[in-house]
């Protein structure tokens, strides 16, 4: 989105197996605030969009009656993307047998084979930490995201220094069912583009909205380079 601050996340909790779930990513992600509302984001999407304005946030998430995971986010207090999925298989953090995760630590994010560049992006806007310094060593952790066939799989790692991860929960197993995305337009609109705009050359964004330039500088001549020559040189040459 177009600020720089980093958006919060609205979680709609609907039920008390839902509530767990939904409390270990919000806790790992941070900047998230919490309402308790027995509904259904995506077919009650005009509800939605008053939760999110009257809670000023504009990314959500829900885990409805049905054991459904929906994702969205909105702009100028309108759904622009919105996910759903049917949790098959689902682990917290206390059924693997290892240490839980650490609050507040720094992660990555690893998308494999979603093949769709809205559908990275809206997991990109909903995990990223919008860190503009950090110290590689001190990054343990990493949100994964992959799909293979129907199946989508989005799970917290620690990362190991050689490269090894390990499951720590949550892990979550899932078959998207419904997708819904806003015109083109809209979502250039949305993510701080704008169609109008002349193109500069050699720039482009990134993933995160970040922009990207070459810079292209004239070959020096290093005749023209003044330096200054000691003493010893000249005798030298002297010499």
């Amino acid at each position: 989105m177009k600020s720089k601050k980093r958006t919060e996340l609205l979680s709609i909790v609907s039920t008390k197996a839902g509530e767990e779930i939904q409390r270990e990513i919000a806790a790992i992600r941070g900047d998230s605030k919490k309402v308790k509302r027995d509904i259904d984001p995506y077919k009650d999407t005009e509800l939605t969009e008053k939760l999110l304005a009257k809670t000023n946030t504009k990314l959500f998430m829900n885990i409805n009656k049905s054991n459904q995971l929906v994702l969205g986010r909105s702009f100028n207090n309108e759904i622009i993307d919105m996910l759903q999925f049917k949790i098959v298989d689902c682990k917290l953090t206390k059924d693997f047998d290892v240490p839980g995760f650490e609050l507040h630590s720094k992660y990555f994010i690893l998308l494999n084979n979603i093949k769709d560049k809205r559908k990275e992006n809206l997991f990109i806007d909903l995990l990223n930490m919008r860190s503009s310094k950090i110290c590689l060593e001190g990054v343990n952790y990493c949100w994964v995201v992959s799909r293979t066939d129907s199946v989508f799989v989005w799970k917290y790692c620690r990362v190991f220094n050689d490269n090894s991860i390990q499951d720590v929960g949550p892990s979550l197993n899932m078959v998207l069912e419904n997708a819904y995305h806003c015109g083109d337009e809209k979502y250039k609109l949305a993510v701080g583009e704008n169609s109008n705009k002349k193109k500069s050359k050699n720039t482009y964004k990134n993933a995160f909205n970040d922009k990207i330039g070459v810079l292209h500088i004239d070959k020096q001549d290093l005749k023209e380079v003044k330096t200054r020559k000691s003493k010893a040189y000249k005798l030298n040459r002297a010499k």
